[in-house]
């Protein structure tokens, strides 16, 4: 019975989405994500912000993230009003579709306590309930919503609204705002340590949360400090006990309900109110870069490679200008379920140390230690870590470098991270239309890795004749020649970038991605998504895995159906296409052939 129904399904769905529906636009290239933590602008305030990166010009679209009423808690023992406003920690993107990830943390009430969203909230969708206290896990549908803009929208840069007829809650509505239902979604609601939500002045500051991609099943993230902060006194005394967590988000089921309730506040687990899916963080281990108290943690970039099994965060962490300076560790993780086996894996330089300690230029002076870092990225598939050092605390203020440390093996036959050269480039603006008078601000980059180029977002200063207040430049610098190649002046003024939550993400999607990533719906492996790809599903129809081929379930829910048949017939022909004369169905076509095949292996069984 299940079959017949699932083929009923499938003749409704295709027939009205490929038989009715405009055609699909496929996004190909380079691509930037800004998340925007700031809660004051008209058109992107709590936002995702996606850019083309061909053209820095102007943002493509945004997607709002959602709004709740004002709150008033203790912050250093004052009380703070949060106003009407939701709190986006982190974002992290898969370089496969494009799905972006993003924490927001609800901080209405203790964790766990059962919160009623009332007519002034825009809870994503009109959720009836919700869980405080924890971490909501958000996802942006970047297909579908780059669809409707290139479709609907001529192009033309707007906001994004999950709930249709809402606007900001005690501020101004979008200008730009435009009612696309199903473009966010509220997979999980997880579990997080019980520090305050807000930042206090000092060293906390530096400790934001930092998002991670690994697969659609599993994400990691870099929390802030593991306790809860009502003084200046209790960051400052704080123990290295208290480090932040590294966790594990993972999906339970791609069905709702199934989250294990933590035991205690901050414990494993995760809620589900108003989920479409069920997900738990667990934690896995703590940094302790510090040797004595709580590590101040700018960034994170996480490496992934499924050849050698190699998974893990590089940490960059902030001490700069006090002793011993900033520094740079990698956090191996070889357990997902739990703390064991986790830990900062140790380098072949400084007699096995697992921290080095960064220099303003090594190139020059290795042993200097003073540099000041700003962020730190990875290449996904050199696994080679580019630095972000900030001239902000040098004698005399320069422009911030790009610090290149070349990783020639993750293990080298004993436990040992293997370094080789050092690089060094410095961001240099003479030869471009720089309008701003200050040096560019190095908290705000992207790194491209396909083109090996590292993307600056530099906010204007508000002197006189220095590019005017609250706009934004990018400027791209190539890593391969040391020039800037990309300089778009006043390329957005909605998004502020005042948050220390903000984040910015590069990805890619398509061939032009040089085969770094997968090509969905491609689950034989050759570069193109056709017949032989459909035929996969169709053999392993309705049969969970294993014993199903795994192949065939590229959704990852263990079950062989209609989400693995989309992942194909959603990205029909995409690739090389095949040998000449080879031939290829249209998508109607295509539709009505599935549905019948469906049909028939429907009556089979039935008659059986």
């Amino acid at each position: 019975m299940r079959l017949a129904r699932i083929g009923t399904s499938v003749t409704g769905t295709l027939l009205a989405a490929m038989l009715a529906a405009p055609v699909m636009a496929q996004p190909t290239g380079g691509f930037i994500a800004v998340l925007d933590d700031d809660s004051n602008n008209s058109n992107s305030s709590k936002s995702v912000v996606f850019y083309d990166a061909d053209d820095m010009s102007t943002p493509m679209f945004a997607v709002f993230m959602g709004w709740k009423d004002s709150n008033t808690q203790l912050v250093i023992g004052q009380p703070v009003t949060t106003g009407d406003a939701r709190s986006v920690q982190s974002m992290a993107i898969d370089p496969v579709t494009g799905d972006t990830y993003v924490l927001a943390i609800d901080r209405d009430a203790p964790q766990g306590t059962l919160y009623t969203p009332d007519a002034d909230d825009i809870n994503f969708g009109g959720l009836s309930s919700n869980t405080e206290g924890d971490y909501d896990l958000l996802k942006v549908n970047f297909q579908f919503a780059y669809n409707d803009w290139v479709n609907n929208q001529g192009s033309a840069y707007v906001t994004y609204i999950n709930t249709p007829g809402q606007t900001f809650t005690g501020g101004t509505a979008n200008a730009n705002e435009v009612d696309l239902p199903g473009v966010l979604d509220k997979l999980g609601e997880i579990s997080k340590p019980a520090f305050n939500d807000f930042a206090p002045n000092g060293g906390a500051s530096y400790i934001d949360t930092h998002l991670s991609f690994v697969d659609d099943n599993t994400l990691v993230v870099l929390d802030r400090v593991n306790n809860a902060v009502t003084s200046a006194l209790d960051i400052s005394t704080a123990p290295q006990a208290n480090d932040a967590q590294v966790r594990v988000i993972s999906r339970v089921s791609t069905s709702p309900g199934l989250a294990t309730v933590p035991a205690a506040p901050g414990g494993d687990g995760g809620w589900n109110e108003g989920t479409s899916e069920s997900w738990e963080s667990t934690v896995v281990g703590s940094p302790f870069m510090d040797s004595v108290g709580l590590g101040e943690y700018v960034s994170t970039a996480l490496y992934n490679d499924p050849v050698t099994g190699t998974l893990g965060l590089w940490i960059a962490e902030n001490d700069q200008p006090a002793a011993p300076g900033d520094s740079i560790s990698f956090f191996e993780i070889t357990n997902l379920t739990g703390t064991a086996g986790n830990g900062l894996k140790q380098f072949n330089v400084g007699a096995g140390t697992n921290v080095f300690i960064l220099d303003d230029n090594p190139v020059l002076n290795s042993s200097s230690n003073d540099g000041d870092v700003n962020g730190i990225h990875v290449n996904p598939l050199t696994g080679d870590i580019f630095i972000i050092e900030s001239g902000f605390f040098d004698a005399v203020q320069d422009e911030p470098s790009v610090i290149i440390r070349e990783v020639t093996s993750y293990d080298n036959g004993s436990g040992q991270i293997e370094f080789g050269a050092w690089s060094y480039l410095q961001l240099d603006l003479t030869a471009v239309a720089d309008d701003d008078i200050q040096i560019t601000d190095g908290r705000r980059t992207a790194y491209d890795y396909v083109n090996n180029i590292m993307y600056f977002y530099d906010f204007d200063s508000v002197a006189p004749g220095a590019g005017g207040s609250f706009v934004f430049d990018w400027y791209g610098l190539d890593l391969n020649t040391g020039v800037v190649t990309v300089a778009n002046l006043d390329a957005d003024d909605s998004t502020r970038g005042f948050g220390t939550e903000d984040r910015y993400e590069f990805f890619c999607l398509g061939a032009s991605c040089g085969g770094s990533t997968p090509l969905v719906g491609d689950l034989d492996g050759d570069g193109f998504v056709g017949i032989n790809d459909l035929n996969i599903v169709l053999a392993n129809w309705n049969q969970t895995v294993p014993p199903a081929n795994p192949l065939a379930d590229p959704s990852g829910d263990g079950f062989v159906g209609i989400d693995d048949l989309n992942a194909v017939l959603g990205n029909w022909n995409a690739g090389t296409p095949p040998a000449e004369g080879a031939a290829v169905p249209e998508p109607a076509s295509l539709a009505l052939l599935t549905i019948a095949g469906l049909s028939a292996m429907g009556r089979r069984r039935r008659e059986a």
